[in-house]
């Protein structure tokens, strides 16, 4: 009972107890939610990326959260509705339309720059999720008013922030009950649904007595296929949630490990930002994909068996078959766990040290190296999450900033699905008034 309580915790709030290859944890029992089978070695990766969509399902994987996203958001949906969702949404998301987007990001990181870099520590979380929600604000919904930002995080804030880990992971609270933190999230996300159809329903109006109005690609693309393919408004407002909420939080969870590695590693970074300034921008971008290896912002992938493929599945993946045990006729829900996956000996070699340098030595196959999912299930918005990180590290270096920061120890936390630096990390961007113009000297301390 004892071990059940502290596994249970641990998966709450501090989950590096099962980040581990050594002697690592095959599977785990979460009470109110699913017994879960860890797969972390090629073989059996590659089988799940390959079936994932017939005999294990993503959608029906990710239903835990859906009383913040939506049942028809691309992030639950399967089969022929996951397919018809990445069709409309991947266009305007795509790496040439980020592309286009890139002056505007760059506008955006240098209006929030100076809260950076102030003469006191700033929460580097809150600031990354904020800069992040606010060139999502603009790309997506095309807001553009400070206030309009600054009340739509804090209803995103208030729903995924710790309360959140409870809720998402406990199908007791996924009703909306009087009385109990499901009631409290399900008020919540109705806040956040009144903000959003403030957008749709005028965008729509606009949309029909212009079809050339000037509208945000992702509303404008899901607004003009309502006719096609004859969703509700509820679809567009599904999707609309989840590419807000989670890019926000998984972009501003990766953003906030880049600032925590750039304030950990100070040699490493200040080399960087000198070939960075020099023009070569693969050392840079080898420090970005370093730091997704090292801390992935969702540590496993949930997949739930197809009903009728239960038996098949036990063959695919045997190194699980305890978690098969455990979990009855309907099996276990099947975690790809990017991070134990990161941190394989037999592919990275002293996974354990964050050395960037890899990156510019090897490639990796995409059972290797998934940060963003794989397959059918890769992110939708992976170009703009990795954009962002760009330009925000890339903007350090041209402006000879580096980071400092509070705490260098390396303890992940969960803040609802995503794993960060920590709870409350504090730091600021730092510039030397002293160093030569071109050197990227790092700060004490």
């Amino acid at each position: 009972m004892l071990s059940t309580v502290r596994d249970y915790i641990a998966w709450l709030y501090w989950p590096r107890r099962f980040f581990s290859m050594r002697g690592k944890q095959s599977w785990l029992k979460v009470p109110g939610w699913e017994t879960l089978a860890f797969i972390d070695q090629p073989g059996e990766l590659e089988a799940v990326r390959k079936q994932t969509g017939d005999m294990f399902l993503g959608g029906q994987g990710n239903t835990f959260l859906g009383m913040v996203l939506g049942s028809q958001s691309v992030f639950l949906l399967d089969h022929d509705r996951h397919k018809m969702a990445r069709r409309i949404l991947a266009p305007p998301l795509s790496h040439t339309l980020s592309r286009q987007f890139q002056p505007v990001i760059d506008d955006i990181i240098a209006e929030e720059l100076p809260k950076l870099s102030v003469n006191r520590n700033i929460n580097i979380g809150t600031w990354s999720r904020y800069l992040t929600m606010r060139i999502l604000g603009k790309m997506v919904l095309g807001l553009e008013r400070k206030e309009d930002i600054d009340r739509l995080f804090r209803k995103f804030e208030a729903t995924t922030g710790l309360l959140a880990n409870i809720v998402s992971y406990c199908s007791y609270f996924w009703e909306d009950r009087r009385l109990t933190p499901g009631g409290y999230a399900a008020y919540l996300v109705r806040q956040i649904d009144r903000e959003i159809y403030s957008v749709i329903h005028p965008a729509r109006e606009s949309y029909r007595d212009n079809p050339e109005a000037d509208l945000p690609p992702v509303l404008l693309a899901l607004i003009r296929g309502q006719k096609e393919y004859q969703y509700d408004d509820g679809f567009i407002r599904d999707n609309l949630v989840s590419l807000l909420a989670a890019g926000y939080d998984t972009t501003g969870c990766a953003l906030s490990w880049s600032l925590f590695w750039a304030g950990k590693e100070t040699g490493i970074f200040a080399r960087f930002c000198r070939a960075w300034r020099k023009g070569d921008e693969k050392p840079l971008k080898a420090f970005r994909d370093e730091v997704l290896r090292y801390c992935p912002p969702v540590e496993i992938l949930p997949r739930r068996i197809d009903p009728e493929k239960v038996s098949e599945a036990r063959s695919v993946i045997p190194s699980v078959s305890e978690a098969f045990n455990q979990a009855g006729e309907q099996g276990p829900m099947v975690c790809p766990f990017v991070h134990r996956a990161h941190h394989n000996p037999d592919i990275y070699q002293n996974p354990d040290r964050f050395d960037p340098q890899r990156f510019l030595q090897h490639s990796h196959r995409v059972q290797e190296y998934f940060p963003f999912g794989t397959g059918r299930r890769i992110c939708v918005g992976m170009h703009y999450g990795k954009l962002i990180m760009d330009r925000v590290l890339g903007t350090l270096a041209d402006r000879n900033m580096a980071m400092k920061i509070r705490k260098r120890r390396f303890q992940p936390v969960r803040r609802n699905v995503s794993i960060w630096p920590a709870f409350f990390l504090y730091g600021r961007a730092w510039k030397d008034k002293e160093r030569k113009q071109g050197e990227c000297q790092s700060p004490a301390g």
